[in-house]
């Protein structure tokens, strides 16, 4: 029997063998050209690509509150809802002021993340409810977590980035990276430059593994040869891996092309013992 429900927002990706419990849901809304609306649930990332590639215009809206708080209805307490990065949406302070709204007890945990990132938050919560670990030892835990959980992606093009207005850094700068791949990461919740490559992206993705926690997780938002050569390079090396299509939401900001891995990094420790 499960010692807390786990919610999260649609934000959020992980393979079905992952899915080792129930997740509530509170839905991302997609807009396309400012006119038709769509819930997270009735797209899927190809669509959403192929949309793109149709030249329509997507944006997202985070969930409400009400959207967090008809989750919340829906799952027994306690529960743990984990949010997207809370410096990429409103969904972290919205489901904020839902738990204050709901009568049931409810800890909100920002992943710091968001697809396969905040997936990683979202399985290993799935495992401490499942051992019965108790709610407020499990919400320190994933705070943890979510800390050294390690995203690098690669995207078909900088400008869905520069159109979504999350990546204030892009402005202007996209001339700098014509002919060359640039390889991001979310670090303290923001999405950051972390290098850039002339070629090898699955290669340099790869090496970016480093002593990983439990599974590692290859997303894509359609069928791409590099994330395929990714996910081989990483079994080769001997990780449990997966792959996984990302969310509908995550697409509408990436753009065609995209692909990406996460994992968590196991604790570094000292000859003391203490964390470095």
């Amino acid at each position: 029997m499960v010692s807390f429900s786990v919610v999260t927002d649609t934000v959020y990706t992980l393979p079905p063998q992952l899915e080792v419990g129930e997740v509530k849901k509170a839905q991302v809304t997609i807009v396309v050209d400012d006119r038709e609306t769509h819930l997270s649930k009735d797209l899927s990332a190809v669509e959403v690509v192929e949309l793109q590639k149709r030249g329509h215009r997507l944006t997202t809206a985070a969930p409400s509150p009400g959207e967090w708080l008809k989750a919340f209805n829906e799952a027994e307490e306690p529960i743990v809802a984990i949010a997207v990065s809370s410096k990429l949406s409103a969904s972290y302070n919205n489901a904020l002021i839902a738990a204050r709204m709901s009568r049931k007890e409810v800890h909100v945990v920002d992943s710091m993340s968001a697809t396969i990132g905040q997936g990683l938050v979202v399985y290993r919560a799935l495992l401490l409810s499942g051992k019965g670990e108790e709610v407020e030892l499990a919400v320190k835990e994933l705070q943890d977590v979510a800390k050294r959980v390690r995203i690098y992606l690669s995207v078909g093009s900088m400008e869905y980035l520069a159109r979504s207005g999350r990546v204030p850094w892009i402005a202007g700068k996209l001339g700098e990276f014509l002919g060359l791949h640039p390889i991001l990461t979310v670090e303290d919740g923001l999405i950051k430059k972390h290098s850039v490559v002339r070629s090898g992206v699955p290669e340099r993705l790869a090496s970016l593994v480093r002593e990983p926690e439990g599974p590692v997780i290859v997303g894509k938002v359609e069928p791409l040869k590099e994330a395929d050569e990714l996910y081989a390079l990483l079994k080769e090396r001997g990780y449990e891996v997966y792959d996984v299509f990302t969310c509908p939401d995550i697409v509408v900001h990436v753009g065609p092309g995209s692909y990406g891995v996460a994992y968590i990094e196991r604790p570094s420790k000292n000859t003391s013992g203490e964390k470095k």
